[in-house]
């Protein structure tokens, strides 16, 4: 039986990582973990995992993708750092 499978980019990349970590071909991987087989993912990987696909999951009502989802932070955070020397600025020039 052939099955195919709709996966995201990120979902792609995650299982190719995760396969490659295992020590496993990606069909063998992929379908181990179709059929519930353990994953031989260390426990840590697997939290850290886990926490992954919580934050996708956050990312779901955002309408973004993860690497736009990204840049917005990272912008963002430059935006709050300029913020921050400015004052510092002003401060040291008064």
């Amino acid at each position: 039986m052939t099955l195919t499978i709709e996966l995201t980019h990120e979902q792609e990349s995650r299982l190719q990582i995760e396969a490659a970590r295992s020590g496993l071909p990606l069909s063998e991987y992929a379908l181990r973990r179709l059929l519930g087989a353990p994953s031989q993912i260390p426990a840590e990987e697997a939290e850290r995992l886990a926490a992954i696909d919580a934050a996708y999951g956050a990312l779901a009502d955002t309408g973004l993708s993860s690497e736009a989802f990204l840049k917005e932070k990272h912008a963002e955070t430059e935006r709050e750092e300029n913020r921050w020397r400015e004052r510092i600025g002003k401060r040291q020039a008064s």
